[in-house]
């Protein structure tokens, strides 16, 4: 039997049965009638010496992409790179949206995700309003960040800040401006406290009539002053002096501290306490 035979039998199962050959579903008394079978199904195919595997042309290799064809293409709209927030204190200068802010005593920045943006910090990449404004700042919530401001609200908070921040705003600005002062005092220690400090009384000067802001601002400065270890002066006797205070102020409790612990008797005691 030829090669082309042999290679015939394999292929299409050709095998000794009792009585004969069989190639697929079918018998046949001889070996050449199955061949013969085997040739027929082959037919539509070309010889089987014609049709020894052929060498395989290797394919050309695609040159390797560039770097800039891999690189994913950057959103049309997309948000700008996190930048650590910069202080632009006392006689500094920053425009945001479209408003030049002097001195304005502010962070600006912006974060890498805009959840963990502080409440404070001004975000030049957020849309403001060209126009409008909410100056009662209806849209707030009870504890506002510049991050969750309106397009309007956001116009609205800086044109308080390029107005030198007046009086007669609503207190959610205030009290958003006031965290980053807050931040600025107890968080950096920044060696700009006492123009800080300074902007804080103006502030109670302002909205002080606020209790909410009030005791904030004023705990603010005792905290200050404690943490400056500033000299323990008998507190002045003033109807005001618990104005908005539900305990008693800290001046009074850290100059009655102060004086017991030395075994000093303080000073007009029945008076200072009938007072607070």
């Amino acid at each position: 039997m030829s090669d082309t035979d042999q290679m015939l039998a394999v292929l299409y199962g050709i095998e000794r049965v009792d009585g004969g050959f069989r190639c697929r579903d079918y018998r046949f008394a001889t070996l050449a009638q199955a061949l013969d079978y085997a040739r027929r199904l082959n037919a539509d195919v070309a010889p089987i010496s014609a049709a020894q595997p052929r060498p395989v042309q290797p394919r050309p290799t695609p040159p390797a992409p560039s770097y800039s064809a891999i690189q994913p293409a950057a959103p049309a709209q997309a948000r700008q790179t996190s930048a650590s927030p910069v202080w632009y204190g006392a006689g500094s200068s920053v425009t945001v949206g479209g408003m030049c802010l002097e001195s304005p005593m502010i962070y600006t920045g912006v974060a890498a995700r805009a959840w963990e943006a502080p409440r404070y910090l001004v975000d030049p990449t957020l849309q403001t309003a060209p126009s409008g404004e909410d100056r009662d700042g209806v849209s707030l919530g009870y504890w506002p960040s510049y991050q969750g401001l309106t397009p309007v609200a956001r116009h609205t908070y800086l044109q308080w800040l390029a107005l030198g921040r007046p009086g007669d705003y609503g207190i959610g600005y205030v009290f958003m401006f006031f965290y980053g002062l807050e931040h600025r005092l107890l968080r950096e220690m920044a060696p700009d406290g006492v123009e800080v400090i300074a902007e804080v009384d103006r502030l109670l000067a302002l909205d002080g009539d606020n209790g909410s802001f009030r005791s904030y601002a004023r705990r603010l400065i005792s905290a200050i002053s404690l943490i400056r270890n500033d000299p323990v002066a008998q507190p002045e006797l003033s109807p005001d002096l618990r104005l908005g205070e539900y305990e008693i102020p800290f001046v009074v409790r850290r100059y009655l501290g102060v004086r017991l612990a030395t075994g000093t008797e303080p000073a007009r005691l029945s008076s200072l306490t009938l007072c607070v």
